[in-house]
């Protein structure tokens, strides 16, 4: 419990600090959306398209809006589907310009808690996680690229090696198993390009504990990977 309160006090000072560091944005949440280029209309797009098909007005993977009248596949278009959810919901209390907003700017302080509780994991130091989750959440990347929310959304990574980590290290197995999988689903839904720079991340991790930490290794971590990867 004292744990989950510093959490949230440490969540509320990021949201803070995602509202000066993103001004004016605060004060045009429902007039302008975040971006100026034409990826932030491509994801607008999407949401919006979605939403037509939730209420059954078009198929999913195809529109006639485009390349009119043949119509085009959508089967590869950049679906953010995290971020479609999240915007459908929020849409819903304050509109699709303030809900487009309110996506974007969240990844930010959660990208930073993220961070903070894989640091603390680590460091077992409030302090140090706090600086490393400001850090992480307030790269000059995620600040400046404002036309690709899911570029910017990786709160995912290290919550991801938080669980690998209490994997191998804790005595709840089971718990992290499927918090590790339905991480990297998440992952995924994100951006899929996103489990690219994921699987990376996860072998060097693995490769350094098989080098120099072999004695976390034994046949029952290899099966429970393979249970995270099933998940």
């Amino acid at each position: 419990k004292h744990n989950a309160l510093i959490a949230a006090g440490i969540f509320g000072i990021y949201v803070m600090l995602t509202l000066v560091m993103s001004y004016p944005v605060p004060t045009q949440l429902t007039t302008h959306l975040i971006g100026d280029g034409d990826d932030m209309w491509v994801h607008y797009w999407n949401n919006w398209w979605v939403e037509r098909v939730v209420q059954g007005k078009s198929e999913l993977y195809y529109t006639d809006l485009l390349f009119h009248p043949q119509g085009v596949s959508l089967r590869h278009q950049n679906f953010a589907w995290v971020n479609i959810a999240l915007w459908l919901g929020v849409k819903q209390l304050v509109g699709g310009i303030a809900a487009y907003n309110l996506v974007h700017l969240i990844h930010i302080p959660l990208c930073g808690l993220s961070m903070f509780l894989l640091l603390r994991r680590l460091t077992k130091s409030t302090a140090s996680a706090f600086i490393g989750g400001l850090i992480f959440a307030f790269l000059p990347f995620r600040m400046l690229d404002t036309n690709h929310p899911n570029m910017v959304s990786t709160e995912g990574f290290p919550l991801l090696m938080l669980f690998l980590v209490r994997l191998f290290e804790d005595r709840r197995p089971l718990r992290d198993t499927i918090a590790a999988g339905v991480t990297i689903a998440v992952i995924g839904y994100m951006r899929w390009q996103l489990l690219i720079l994921a699987g990376f991340m996860v072998a060097s991790y693995l490769v350094y504990l098989f080098l120099w930490e072999h004695k976390c290794w034994n046949w029952r971590k290899v099966q429970w990977l393979g249970l995270t990867a099933a998940v």
